[in-house]
């Protein structure tokens, strides 16, 4: 293992995004992806779903459900299979993680997994960041509105100076599922054919992975047709710009991003929405989607004040070219190397230390990660 090692764990509702900190930007990807979940040990009703992979049903647990913890015990089940298993871990010889929270976590659940990594994993040190705050560290900002497009979810959150601010933020319960969903009720209706949501997950993963801004990506349908999936996914992008066409009493994306913005702080509420809306990042496993960010600047800019100036953070050339994924884990990775470059005095004035955690309890986690 190696010395000083310190694991930087990105969990989302769908997968756990993992790896050690020193190889970031080497690496073009998280070096560990695993799906979050877990096969219960009993037949628990409300589990059972049916895996288009295995073609079974299976009795799932999904730790996480919309961005929210819904059961601690099973993401203790794969964050220990992550450390020990894929990590290299050895029991009694752990060290250092960092973990990217989902947007909006509440302060007890910060708590509850505070003491899970200390209690279950007896970790030396522990430092906690938000989505949010981590996606605009992977390119370089500390300032603007993140719209994170998760699995279950998108978060809409305002960060200024480093520091996430929740009374503005929101969060809209469509995502790539619903994404998903859309593409498959398409491409049976369109092309007449049985696509699974399996199947159509990996056409949407793969249009996403092949490139934000490519005109073409062509896919050969079960039947042998061949599709070209950007031409499909225009229609899955307006659903997902306007969630209220899910049946929800919800506002459009863009307005979202206009309310994140009306953050008041000492400089001014006027500087500070100039920052917010100079600096729109798009980012998570839905934000791929070809154009999905280009055509929500348009609708932000049609709605923002004539003063203002909306625009889209760039992906620095130096960084992954798939950093708009997997963004919240490249930023975790820059804290994580920050951190734990320094003297061992250091890192326990910026992360909570075992003996602190023994001193306060889960709320240590408090004094150090805001």
């Amino acid at each position: 293992m190696r010395a000083n090692s310190c694991v930087v764990i990105d969990v989302g509702s769908q997968c756990v995004k993992a790896g050690f900190a020193d190889t970031f930007p080497k690496e073009q990807e998280p070096h560990i992806i695993v799906e979050n979940a877990v096969v219960a040990e009993e037949d628990i009703p409300q589990a059972l779903e049916y895996d288009d992979a295995l073609k079974q049903k299976v009795f799932y647990i999904h730790p996480m459900k919309k961005g929210v913890l819904s059961d601690v015990d099973a993401l203790e089940v794969v964050i220990g299979h992550v450390l020990y298993g894929m990590c290299g871990w050895i029991q009694g010889a752990e060290e250092h993680v960092v973990m990217v929270e989902p947007i909006l976590t509440s302060k007890l659940d910060r708590e509850r997994m505070a003491q899970v990594m200390f209690e279950t994993f007896n970790l030396s040190t522990y430092f906690v960041t938000d989505a949010a705050v981590a996606s605009l560290y992977s390119v370089g900002k500390t300032g603007g509105i993140v719209v994170d497009v998760g699995f279950e979810k998108i978060d809409v959150a305002p960060v200024l100076e480093g520091v996430m601010h929740p009374s503005v933020a929101s969060r809209v319960p469509v995502g790539g599922k619903h994404m998903t969903d859309v593409l498959m009720d398409v491409l049976n209706e369109e092309y007449g054919c049985h696509v699974s949501f399996h199947e159509a997950e990996e056409i949407k993963v793969g249009a996403c992975r092949h490139g934000m801004n490519e005109e073409s990506y062509e896919y050969t349908l079960p039947d042998g047709q061949k599709i070209n999936v950007v031409d499909q996914l225009s229609r899955v992008k307006s659903r997902i710009l306007e969630p209220s066409s899910f049946g929800l009493d919800v506002p459009s994306l863009a307005e979202s991003c206009i309310h994140a913005s009306m953050v008041t702080t000492v400089h001014g509420e006027r500087d500070s929405r100039k920052t917010l809306m100079e600096n729109v990042f798009m980012c998570g496993g839905g934000s791929g989607v070809p154009d999905l960010s280009v055509d929500l600047l348009k609708q932000i800019s049609s709605r923002a004040h004539a003063s203002l100036t909306p625009g889209l953070c760039q992906v620095p050339e130096h960084m992954p070219q798939h950093t708009g994924l997997y963004s919240s884990w490249f930023g975790g990775s820059v804290i994580g190397s920050v951190i734990y470059n320094q003297a061992n005095a250091q890192i326990g004035q910026q992360a909570v230390t075992k003996g602190e955690y023994h001193e306060y309890g889960p709320s240590a986690v408090h004094r150090h990660c805001s």
